[in-house]
């Protein structure tokens, strides 16, 4: 059977970099990612794209929701025969799921869609952002399933915060579920092979979860007139309400990538297959109306 190694985490905590990096390490291995993104826009797909060709992109929800859940089946269906041969078999399926999931549901999944006779949960990973964590772990009831589901939960981002931030993460986060490991990381940098876990303990059963979760709304940023410096001023007002916004800025010298979250801003040379501005800002549900009057008002949507 093929593992599957999930990995999970809030918006913006580093799944992505952690994912890049294990495609760096394993670049010889035959090794399949799937990567799940909440927005419509498939920022995280074009720049895992851009380094392996065994990808796999469902944008658009979470796998784990009723909405994306037929699609995610069809694509673990097809992915043997599409990646892997008699001679060559696929060694490991890597799935990042959006930061909304709850992964609680697999073994559930696996074996109602009979995909257990083809694949084994081998680990689950969750990459916490100690700022994000410590802000929003009691409001987000996402982020408290993905730890107690998780055999390895990554600390991420420990340069930017203080380590009596990260020591009351690791508290919160054992207090949560005793029985994981913990690794401390910047930029998702370790020495320890985390794909050689011990098979999961994921003994839980959760639900699919619904299609449109209230916690959550969704704005596509695709004014060709949007700049960075536009956008980074554009935020500062609304802040409070924006849990994590990223995508590609197409100007007439450069394509940038940026991403923004609790932990700050990111910008970086976009991959040059990007033809067009695309940014999506997700943002607490309660307060959605608020923030797209806002960007309406600066002419941004």
């Amino acid at each position: 059977m093929i593992p599957i190694t999930l990995i999970t985490g809030f918006l913006g905590c580093g799944k992505t970099t952690l994912l890049r990096q294990i495609i760096e390490k394993n670049r010889y291995r035959k090794f399949v990612y799937l990567v799940n993104e909440f927005s419509p826009a498939d920022v995280d797909g074009a720049l895992i794209a851009d380094k392996t060709a065994g990808t796999v992109t469902i944008p658009g929800g979470s796998i784990f929701c009723r909405c994306l859940v037929t699609q995610f089946v069809s694509q673990l269906n097809k992915i043997p025969e599409r990646f892997g041969s008699r001679d060559h078999p696929i060694e490991r399926i890597i799935i990042e799921a959006s930061g909304i999931a709850d992964p609680k549901v697999i073994r559930k999944m696996l074996q109602e869609t009979h995909l257990n006779e083809t694949y084994r949960l081998q680990s689950l990973i969750s990459v916490i952002d100690p700022l994000s964590f410590l802000k929003l772990r009691h409001t987000l009831p996402n982020i408290r399933s993905q730890i107690e589901a998780a055999d390895l939960v990554i600390i991420n981002k420990t340069d930017l915060v203080s380590q009596s931030q990260t020591d009351q993460a690791e508290t919160f986060a054992r207090n949560i579920n005793p029985n994981m490991q913990i690794l401390k990381t910047s930029y998702c940098k370790m020495k320890t092979n985390i794909l050689n876990q011990v098979p999961s303990s994921l003994n839980e059963s959760g639900d699919y979860a619904p299609c449109r979760d209230p916690h959550y709304g969704i704005l596509l940023l695709r004014n060709k007139s949007v700049t960075i410096d536009k956008l980074k001023a554009a935020i500062i007002p609304v802040s409070d309400d924006i849990y994590r916004l990223k995508g590609f800025i197409v100007t007439n010298n450069d394509i940038y990538y940026i991403n923004y979250s609790a932990s700050g801003w990111e910008v970086t040379l976009a991959p040059q297959s990007v033809q067009e501005t695309s940014v999506s800002v997700i943002v607490n549900g309660e307060y959605r109306e608020k923030v797209v009057e806002h960007f309406q008002n600066l002419n941004l949507l």
